[in-house]
């Protein structure tokens, strides 16, 4: 539990620090315990793919959400399990010779939003490495696996509307970091104003100890 805490608060921190387009990337680099830097380069599919296991170890595997019915605006709870990054390394077969697929990484994005084409510059970087014969089918395959790691299909149960939802493991985990991390932080300024103690010492204290001492320090 003490590691757990520690590494919610070190993410969370980092995280915080950092821009929006960043941020998944600077999680990744606290938890891995690597320079943000070399997790900047990682292939988006693979960042978020490892944020999906990091989640699963911090909070576990099951999602549970909400969303609403764009038909009817009907309130649907659903449950979902993630598997994987979007838009993961997918490879294809062009003549003869396979290729593998990474997709662009978080730099490429960044560089990417300040151009004064986005969309071509976020293509050229998907592509780069890509012979021009093989570019359509690059894209297409790499579409395809970004809707099938990043897609979430629900059906209404009023009305029977189907659409889909697209995943994001980046932002799930963030809201989940920040809600624990502002959780444990009370619980270290709560005890540190009762008994004088450091991060260190609640931290490294059991849940069911940690618990009866913030009930006494609320008597």
């Amino acid at each position: 539990m003490a590691q757990r805490d520690r590494q919610v608060l070190a993410s969370w921190e980092a995280g915080a620090a950092a821009d929006l387009a960043i941020r998944p990337a600077a999680v990744l680099a606290a938890l891995e315990n690597v320079d943000v830097a070399q997790a900047r380069q990682w292939p988006i599919g693979e960042r978020d793919a490892a944020l999906v296991e990091w989640r699963a170890r911090l909070f576990g595997r099951d999602v549970t959400a909400v969303a609403h019915c764009p038909a009817c605006s009907t309130g649907l709870e659903f449950h979902f399990v993630p598997e994987g990054g979007t838009g993961c390394r997918v490879s294809i077969e062009h003549s003869g010779t396979t290729l593998a697929l990474a997709g662009p990484s978080t730099d490429d994005l960044i560089a990417a939003l300040a151009s004064a084409d986005p969309a071509k510059a976020l293509r050229s970087a998907t592509l780069r490495e890509v012979p021009e014969s093989a570019r359509e089918e690059a894209l297409s395959a790499l579409a395809a696996a970004h809707a099938a790691a990043g897609e979430i299909e629900l059906v209404c149960v009023d009305c029977s509307h189907r659409w889909a939802l697209t995943f994001d493991i980046g932002t799930l985990l963030w809201r989940e970091l920040a809600a624990t991390a502002a959780r444990l932080m009370r619980e270290v300024a709560t005890l540190a104003r009762a008994f004088g103690w450091s991060e260190r010492t609640v931290l490294a204290l059991g849940r069911a100890r940690r618990d009866a001492y913030l009930a006494l320090a609320e008597t």
